[in-house]
């Protein structure tokens, strides 16, 4: 009787501890941009979600912007970007490329980028030509 309640206890703490392994992170899916700052040193910082895009005064009233980012299994990554505009209609850009993930670094197009995955959110930070640093924020959405 003791060895079966034995042999009870080991498969149930077997099954327990296959239960709780976490998932893999991964980058590969689709991620939907949720908010935009831009931050030039630690001095000054604008930031908003991109419906209506409010940290743009008046002018982002009339402005509304999607962006969306797939990353693909093979190592290409898609990013689709649309701005509507009151007057002007709606705007759109799809840039593609590589990247690879590994070691928790990202690099994308050759270039080491910037970027926390925490969970179901991802943000990506790039440096701009005039020194600002551009930070977008990401959820999944697959």
């Amino acid at each position: 009787m003791k060895r079966i309640i034995a042999l009870i206890l080991c498969l149930c703490l077997l099954f327990s501890l296959s239960a709780c392994t976490s998932k893999p992170k991964t980058i590969v899916g689709t991620w939907e941009c949720t908010n935009v700052s831009e931050m030039a040193g630690l001095m000054m910082g604008v930031a908003g979600d991109l419906s209506g895009m409010g940290f743009l005064g008046d002018l982002g009233s009339n402005i509304d912007i999607s962006i969306e980012l797939t990353f693909k299994p093979d190592g290409t990554y898609q990013m689709d970007m649309a701005a509507s505009m009151m007057f002007i209609g709606t705007e759109t850009e799809t840039t593609s490329g590589t990247y690879s993930w590994s070691n928790d670094v990202l690099i994308m197009d050759g270039e080491v980028t910037d970027f926390k995955l925490r969970g179901d959110k991802l943000t990506i930070s790039e440096k701009t030509e005039d020194g600002y640093v551009l930070r977008l924020e990401f959820k999944r959405v697959d």
